[in-house]
């Protein structure tokens, strides 16, 4: 479980520079051609370190998969549009914030119920008063600070306030893909069922790319302006969604939710505070220092059952 955590906590602060990373590749090259760039780049390399290892070819004949286990590769291109967006318009700390508690609230109610192969951990008072914590601190911390424009960005912020409700469904859904695609990498192998959730979204937007690009005139709209360094958010995101698989059979998902998203907000919050990758620069607050140290005590609790 200690493993799990420190795991997770390495995967959090990946899971904030990978997603400013691709906002400042999208003010770059567009949301269509990053995402692509990050999907396909995730599911090359899930499927080249799964044919690599061999991991599951001798029961492909075998694999049980279930309908609803394709249901998390058709939405993840949807999602992951949403956070570009979301995090090009009201920055890395309200984004987080917003999707770490429709998270933690629905990690709560699967792992009480055993739902989607999570392992069953009955609710208890430790876990209530955990997920109050988490979401308590998520609560100050978004209050809003100081924001300034960064020198970096040509773009106005918007205020984030009216964006928050997606920002906690957004979180919920992909609770709820977590936990299909844990499910689904005991059953067929945990780079495989990375595979399966890159790969669709990739083949949808490369459609959706080659359609824009038909109809676009010459000279107008985005170069693409490719540079290796383009491959590093979607090598990453393969980093995290493996973790995530392999562990949450193990940790169940409200602790690997709260562990991996405390630490992603603590990274959000250096990159605001900095304006880093050109995103709107937002003071730390006494209250929102707060609000972060809320969550160290939330992501404790939650571990114990």
């Amino acid at each position: 479980m200690i493993l799990g955590v420190i795991a997770m906590t390495v995967a959090g602060g990946l899971v904030t520079l990978t997603s400013q990373y691709n906002a400042a590749i999208g003010r770059r090259l567009g949301v269509l051609k990053t995402t692509l760039i990050f999907m396909t780049t995730g599911a090359i390399a899930s499927l080249a370190i799964a044919l690599l290892t061999n991991e599951g070819v001798a029961g492909w004949a075998s694999w049980d998969i279930k309908t609803y286990h394709l249901v998390p590769g058709v939405l993840n291109i949807a999602s992951v549009s949403a956070v570009l967006m979301l995090v090009a318009r009201q920055g890395a700390m309200l984004t987080t914030a917003g999707m770490f508690t429709g998270q933690v609230v629905t990690g709560l109610i699967l792992d009480s119920t055993g739902a989607l192969g999570v392992p069953l951990i009955h609710v208890t008072w430790l876990r209530i008063v955990s997920a109050i914590l988490l979401i308590a601190g998520v609560i100050i911390v978004v209050v809003p600070g100081t924001l300034k424009r960064s020198p970096l960005s040509n773009r106005a912020p918007i205020q984030a306030t009216w964006f928050l409700p997606g920002a906690m469904a957004l979180g919920a859904v992909n609770g709820l893909m977590q936990a299909v695609n844990a499910d689904l990498g005991l059953r067929i192998g945990v780079m495989y069922a990375v595979f399966m959730f890159l790969a669709p979204g990739a083949v949808i937007v490369a459609v959706f790319t080659l359609l824009g690009t038909n109809r676009r005139t010459t000279g107008a709209g985005k170069t693409l302006g490719f540079r290796v360094r383009h491959l590093l958010p979607g090598l990453m995101n393969v980093v995290v969604l493996s973790l995530s698989i392999l562990l949450l059979p193990t940790t169940g998902l409200q602790v690997l939710v709260a562990t991996k998203f405390t630490a992603n907000l603590f990274t959000a919050a250096m990159v605001d505070l900095f304006g880093a990758f050109g995103m709107p620069r937002y003071a730390l607050s006494a209250r929102r220092v707060t609000g972060l140290c809320c969550l160290v005590p939330g992501v404790i609790l939650s571990v114990f059952r």
